[in-house]
């Protein structure tokens, strides 16, 4: 017998959440009533993972050197795309390059590294002759 609370999940698209989302998806289903009241979030966190209904996944940073990071932890829910998984990893981000190309059925081989990308801020422009990079 399926419970209220697995029908639930298995009927959500496949999703990442990082920490923050989790938590809101966490209060949610205490909102519709579908975990106990007594579940505190940390508890959630593992009765999910240790019943296949959400899975814990690290990925190792690979930023700068000299960062504290060792890596993202993210949570996901039915089996969302690698694609996805890396785009959770930066806040408006998107797919660029062969990521893109392949997504969008322009190349039909999979890239085997994802690219990336985040729009920068506007820089301001500076109204003299002299270029600088």
């Amino acid at each position: 017998m399926v419970s209220k609370l697995e029908e639930y999940i298995n009927g959500i698209p496949p999703t990442v959440f990082n920490q923050t989302t989790l938590m809101d998806f966490f209060w949610n289903l205490r909102g519709k009533h579908l975990i106990p009241y007594e579940l505190d979030f940390d508890n959630f966190i593992i009765a999910a993972t240790m019943n296949n209904k959400i899975e814990k996944i690290k990925i190792k940073y690979v930023g700068k050197a000299n960062s504290k990071r060792k890596e993202f932890i993210r949570y996901t829910c039915n089996s969302p795309s690698p694609f996805s998984i890396g785009l959770s990893l930066r806040s408006k981000s998107y797919l660029s390059h062969n990521s893109a190309l392949y997504i969008h059925g322009l190349i039909a081989k999979a890239p085997k590294e994802m690219c990336i990308n985040k729009e920068q801020s506007p820089k301001e422009y500076r109204n003299d002759s002299t270029l600088t990079q």
